[in-house]
């Protein structure tokens, strides 16, 4: 047999160093009890065969960090591994009401491919709404939370089932920065932000920001940065047209030409 516990995941403010935990690792999403309020976080007693009871079907990796333990009070001297979420219909099938009891080996596989399948529906309905990068989808499991061991293999079918691809996203990220007359260094950090590969940032990059395109969308913001700042006569209005131009991405030796020749009254004068 072995030990269990589920909380509520509305009361882990009442487990301090959990709490704590928690929110360094799932980026504060522990604070929003406003989705999911009935719902239980579920947690197995560390043990040799933790890391075994979490494989599921063919998907299997390294024992690392990602198995690492928590103490689930502070008087706590147990080591409890995170499992993950269940909604409290299908929690209370395991241990009742009770926040801690015992399961076989079969039953505790059991629960774990439960929350497994429960975690993957939620990552399909996600994924489902706009394509999503592996960073985001990452994100999104580990904020439900869900052990970061199983999220890993979800992640691994996912992406071999096509259902997430960075460069099918970072196409369509680029694509769509293009649209809306983003900059080269814009769509660039944009696809930063996403952690797409550098590689993978390099060649769509190349693929849509052609510098026919990246000419087109210099001469709409600088269109756009005269029309705000008309005067042409200002040196005020032909600092503040160079400032919004550096702000929007391009660099000084792309846009001056332009400028000036707009400007009759520049800083140079």
């Amino acid at each position: 047999m072995v030990k269990h516990r589920k909380i509520a995941k509305n009361r882990i403010s009442d487990y301090t160093s959990l709490q704590d935990s928690l929110v360094r690792r799932y980026n504060n999403s522990i604070n929003n009890h406003n989705e999911y309020r009935s719902s239980y976080i579920f947690f197995r007693l560390k043990d040799d065969n933790v890391s075994e009871a979490l494989k599921i079907s063919d998907y299997s990796l390294e024992e690392d960090e990602f198995l690492r333990s928590f103490n689930l009070a502070n008087n706590d001297t147990e080591e409890w591994v995170l499992l993950g979420l269940l909604p409290a219909k299908q929690a209370l099938e395991f241990g009742g009401n009770n926040e801690n009891f015992d399961l076989s080996g079969q039953d505790s596989q059991r629960l774990t491919e439960k929350i497994f399948n429960y975690t993957e529906e939620r990552l399909l309905s996600y994924l489902a709404y706009r394509e999503r990068s592996i960073f985001e989808s990452q994100n999104f499991l580990y904020q439900l939370p869900v052990n970061i061991y199983l999220a890993k293999q979800l992640i691994e079918r996912s992406i071999a089932r096509n259902y997430i691809n960075d460069r099918r996203f970072a196409e369509l990220l680029t694509q769509s920065s293009l649209s809306r007359n983003k900059s080269f260094n814009e769509a660039k950090t944009s696809l930063i932000k996403k952690r797409i590969p550098p590689q993978t940032i390099h060649e769509v990059l190349d693929l849509y920001y052609s510098p026919e395109n990246c000419g087109q969308v210099l001469d709409y913001h600088i269109d756009k940065a005269t029309k705000k700042y008309p005067n042409k006569d200002s040196k005020k209005d032909y600092s503040r047209c160079i400032n919004y131009l550096i702000r929007k991405g391009f660099s000084y030796h792309e846009f001056i030409a332009g400028v000036n020749s707009y400007y009759e009254t520049t800083i140079y004068n």
